[in-house]
């Protein structure tokens, strides 16, 4: 996933780095979160495949789904969704959780770590990124998670810059 925004900052001198970094993580960690509890469930939704643009999957394979088939020892669960099998990945995607780090007052960014190992598969001859199916982020989300950062950014470091004109006027 990649969210891109600009900020200018200006009013806000009187902040050191640490602040603006504090300030950067906790929007980044926003940001992360409403991906995962907005965005993320639309990519197990039936309407996935044409929304994100994933890659076909044979009409055998899709079969299969819905006729519970068995791969691996694991049963389907008769839905022909996409990113679902067994429906574990889909349970494992829900406890996804959001890393945010700001390295410097300048560069943040939020790692959405899902424990879905079967993202990472690729089997036989199969070209299939599930793993970059399933965190496709649209340019409408992407606009939606940038103004989100904006507006996180802004309040926390207005709220860090009053804390400070007040731990000085004391």
């Amino acid at each position: 996933m990649s969210v891109k925004a600009s900020i200018t900052i200006d009013g806000v001198a009187g902040l050191k780095p640490n602040q603006v970094r504090a300030a950067a993580r906790v929007a980044m960690q926003a940001v992360g979160d409403y991906w995962i509890k907005h965005f993320q469930p639309r990519h197990y939704q039936a309407n996935a495949t044409a929304l994100y643009g994933y890659a076909p999957r044979s009409a055998t394979y899709r079969r299969r789904k819905r006729a519970f088939a068995e791969f691996a020892g694991v049963r389907s669960i008769g839905e022909d969704k996409p990113l679902v099998w067994s429906g574990r990945t889909r349970e494992l995607a829900k406890a996804a959780r959001t890393e945010a780090k700001a390295p410097s007052s300048t560069r943040a960014y939020a790692d959405v770590i899902i424990n879905a190992p079967a993202l990472n598969f690729k089997g036989g001859v199969s070209k299939i990124d599930m793993r970059g199916e399933a965190t496709r982020v649209l340019p409408a989300e992407a606009e939606v998670l940038a103004a989100l950062f904006v507006g996180v950014f802004e309040r926390e470091l207005t709220r860090l810059g009053k804390a400070k004109r007040r731990l000085q006027a004391a």
